[in-house]
Order: structure tokens, then C-alpha cells, then sequence
């Protein structure tokens, strides 16, 4: 009963006393127009009621202006008048014609009313879909940009870790290069010219040795002249080593 055709009558009563006040209208047209009409088409002039009950007050008040106005025909307008009892078979085969008719129109008036507030009702499922499928959109572009912002901040700072990652890499190797051509300036510099200013004081004393005597030299036990050897020329070796290995050669 909460079609749109019917937004005028929010509850039963309203919808009943308009059907009853338009049956009393009707009636009261068909009193005013009795003597053109007569009794030719008895229940024409009631039926607008009937329709307007069936279209807009729904099933219970449209009943109730059918009955309503039949009795008010049969009463008033009918011959004989003042009694509800129906005479003659033309009497009777007209109460049932009115009764078909006004059922029929009632049946149509109520299944159009169904059919219009199911669709409404459709109507209002389909709006409440579309407008939370509008706010899932909504919020699945509101959840993308934040993803997509928060990648992009994740990617700018992995671009600027690279970069202090690179830097850092660099400044390592420069400070490595650095640190070996320290140290080999001070091997060169400093152990290394004290090796080499060794050598001359051992080819000195191998010299000495060799102008000696022959009876004193044999005299010197031959693994001492190899540990004075080995004791000048293998750090000058080991530092030689060292240096070709690592690289650390002064420039």
C-alpha cells in the first residue's frame, strides 16, 4: 500500500475515508443527474468512484466503495426505491455486470499497484547498489592512491639509499686507494730506504770477510754467514711481496 501512487495516504484511515467520502460524492452526482439518466445505465455513474478507490486509497477501501455504492444505487436510485430488494432477472443480470466490472477493475487497480511497488522497491535496490558500489569505487581509489603514493615514497628513498649506498661506495674506495699509497710511500719511504741503506753495510762486511785471511774466515760457522744473510735481505723480500701483492706501489 506504499506505492507511488498512494503517497498522499499514510495510514489506513485517511485511505478509507477518502474512498468513502468519493463514494458519497458520486452518489450524490447520480441524484443530481437522476432525472437524465433515469434508470437506463443504473450503476454508470458510481463506477468513477469504484476506480478512483481501487487506483489510489488500495484492495480494502476500493471493497468498501463497491458495496457502498451499490447500495446507494439499489437504495435511492433503483426501482423500487428505499428497499435493497433486487426485482426481476434484468434487475439482477445488472448487479452481477456491476459486480464483474467493478472486481475486474479492482483486480487490474491492485495488480498495476503490486507491480509498481515492486518496482519501486527494485528501483530502490538498484539505487542503494549503485551508490555502495559508487563508494567501493570510491574507496578502492582512495585505497590505490594511498598504495600508489606510499610506493612512490618507498621508491624515493630506495632511489636516495642508492645513491648514499653509491656515494658511500665510492668514498670507500677512493679512501682504500688513498690509504695504499700511504702506506706505500712510507714503506718507500721510510723501511725501504732503511733496508736498502742495510745492504751496502752487509756487501761491505761480505767484503771484508772475503779479504780476510784465509784461516780466520774458516773460522765463521757457514750458518751464521746465512742467518746474516737471511736476517738483511728477507724483510726486504717480504716487503717486496707484500707490496706486489696488495698493490702498494708509490705514485
Amino acid at each position: 500500500m506504499n506505492s507511488p501512487t498512494q503517497q498522499w495516504f499514510k495510514s489506513r484511515l485517511p485511505r478509507y475515508t477518502a474512498a468513502f467520502l468519493v463514494t458519497i460524492l458520486f452518489l450524490f452526482l447520480r441524484g443530481v443527474l437522476d432525472p437524465m439518466i433515469g434508470s437506463y445505465v443504473p450503476y454508470l455513474a458510481v463506477l468513477p468512484a469504484i476506480v478512483f478507490s481501487a487506483w489510489f486509497c488500495g484492495l480494502g477501501p476500493s471493497i468498501l466503495s463497491m458495496f457502498l455504492a451499490f447500495l446507494g444505487e439499489q437504495y435511492w436510485f433503483i426501482l423500487p426505491t428505499h428497499t435493497l430488494r433486487i426485482v426481476g432477472s434484468e434487475e439482477g443480470a445488472g448487479a452481477i455486470v456491476y459486480f464483474l466490472v467493478s472486481l475486474t477493475i479492482i483486480i487490474f487497480a491492485e495488480a498495476n499497484r503490486r507491480t509498481a511497488a515492486k518496482l519501486a522497491l527494485s528501483t530502490d535496490q538498484l539505487r542503494q547498489s549503485g551508490e555502495e558500489l559508487s563508494r567501493s569505487h570510491s574507496e578502492l581509489e582512495r585505497r590505490v592512491t594511498e598504495r600508489t603514493s606510499q610506493l612512490q615514497e618507498r621508491n624515493i628513498e630506495l632511489r636516495e639509499q642508492a645513491e648514499i649506498v653509491r656515494e658511500l661506495s665510492g668514498r670507500l674506495l677512493q679512501m682504500q686507494d688513498e690509504e695504499r699509497r700511504r702506506i706505500a710511500r712510507e714503506l718507500h719511504d721510510s723501511v725501504g730506504q732503511l733496508w736498502e741503506s742495510t745492504c751496502p753495510w752487509y756487501n761491505a762486511k761480505e767484503t771484508a770477510l772475503v779479504r780476510q785471511p784465509l784461516q780466520p774466515l774458516l773460522k765463521i760457522p757457514i750458518s751464521r754467514k746465512n742467518s746474516l744473510a737471511k736476517f738483511v735481505l728477507f724483510p726486504t723480500c717480504c716487503i717486496r711481496r707484500c707490496s706486489m701483492r696488495w698493490g702498494l706501489r708509490p705514485r
